[in-house]
């Protein structure tokens, strides 16, 4: 098992979502971290303002050395990247760059600067979603991307474990599953966040989204004992929406 609580942690687009829901997790487990984010998509006030943030690239191995040496960090947790599927699909080369190409040359200041952890935000987009509509993903499903943001998450994938069997650097792979539903969104607007119902835009597909991803999570509550801290879609939905709401009035914390 990784261990992140030794020394400081740095994170690479933790003024995201997710990357700074993990870095506020850090923090309150009492691990250091420093941030590294160009704010792209993202919002400065994610970060608090007792966190080391440094605006720039995860591509950049100068800063990413001199954040690594100024704070003794010894682990990497790597949010950073394009996300957007439909994006992938009219962008593909982007994709690759930041994606794949960012985290080679990542990987490359980590294993310069002595990092020891890294552990790597992946995404569903890597399996086989439509050859699994209804079937709950384990780690072991058929990897068969159907979109370039899924493929560049997976050839980073595979790049980690070449690098992994090739050197000390201990790595992890964290996927993660994202469910939308209107009327659960609507529900959640109209009830919990005391709003009006989101209004409703109905239109094709987005390009190369699957019908159905849903995750199997049996083995890391067997593996590390872990629960959900949510398990309830409309809780799950009302806690995003808040969130984007708090950046949206530019609250800092």
């Amino acid at each position: 098992m990784i261990n992140l609580h030794d020394d400081p942690v740095l994170i690479t687009g933790g003024a995201g979502y997710i990357g700074s829901h993990a870095m506020l997790a850090l923090l309150d487990s009492g691990c250091q971290t420093a941030v590294v984010d160009d704010l792209p998509t993202q919002w400065r006030s994610a970060v608090p303002n007792n966190v080391p943030y440094y605006p720039g690239k995860a591509v950049d191995g100068a800063l990413i050395g001199r954040v690594v040496a100024g704070y003794g960090c010894r682990a990497v947790t790597h949010f950073a990247g394009c996300i957007v599927v439909p994006g992938s699909v009219e962008l593909p080369l982007d994709y690759y760059q930041n994606n794949v190409v960012s985290s080679a040359e990542l990987l490359r200041a980590c294993l310069d600067n002595g990092i020891e952890r890294f552990v790597f935000s992946t995404t569903a987009a890597v399996c086989d979603g439509e050859g699994s509509a209804n079937v709950a993903l384990s780690e072991d499903a058929v990897q068969a991307p159907a979109n370039s943001y899924g493929r560049s998450k997976l050839m980073t994938e595979l790049m980690l474990r070449d690098i992994a069997a090739a050197t000390d650097l201990r790595v992890a792979v964290l996927c993660y599953y994202v469910t939308q539903a209107l009327d659960v969104v609507d529900l959640v607007a109209k009830d919990m966040l005391g709003t009006e119902p989101v209004r409703r835009r109905p239109g094709a597909r987005r390009a190369s989204d699957p019908a159905s991803s849903i995750a199997d999570t049996s083995r890391i509550r067997e593996a590390l004992n872990w629960q959900p801290k949510y398990d309830d879609l409309v809780v799950m939905a009302a806690t995003a929406l808040a969130w984007e709401k708090r950046l949206m009035n530019g609250i800092d914390g």
